[in-house]
């Protein structure tokens, strides 16, 4: 159970992550507390099966993907991110706009990491709202099998 728990905050986090970053069904953003300079171990579980879930099935649209990679590293060095949690701040900042909460990249970077995975939630919780439970059903095991 506490594996199926890890995986449902590690998807929060992709989707509103991711991503990102929380589809899978109730999620609490962890409270732990990290030292100035380190991430969260959750943005470590962002993959390329999430970032293509939500392009695809959410987005519709190209969102991380189509981003030249040296545009992407030069982003993550300009605010000591790892490539991973960059990403998922794109996801985030995406979906934000998507059910309108807009907050920007550099509002994103600026958030304490839990601050990040509470906002995340609240944007796929709205986003969530807007489907049928069969799609709901339907991208959650979609994101389950994402994680595997």
């Amino acid at each position: 159970m506490k594996n199926y728990a890890l995986k449902t905050v590690v998807f929060s986090l992709a989707l509103a992550a991711v991503l990102t970053m929380c589809l899978v069904c109730a999620f609490s953003a962890p409270s732990i507390a990290y030292a100035d300079g380190k991430e969260h171990p959750l943005y470590a579980k962002l993959n390329d099966a999430l970032i293509a879930l939500y392009e695809e099935d959410i987005a519709h649209e190209p969102v991380v993907s189509n981003i030249p990679a040296k545009r992407m590293d030069a982003l993550a060095n300009k605010h000591g991110f790892s490539l991973k949690k960059t990403k998922s701040l794109i996801i985030i900042s995406d979906l934000a706009l998507r059910t309108g909460n807009q907050k920007s990249f550099s509002d994103l970077a600026k958030m304490k990491d839990r601050e990040i995975f509470a906002f995340g939630k609240f944007c796929l919780s709205r986003y969530l709202d807007t489907l049928t439970q069969e799609e709901k059903d339907i991208l959650k095991q979609k994101a389950l099998d994402a994680i595997k």
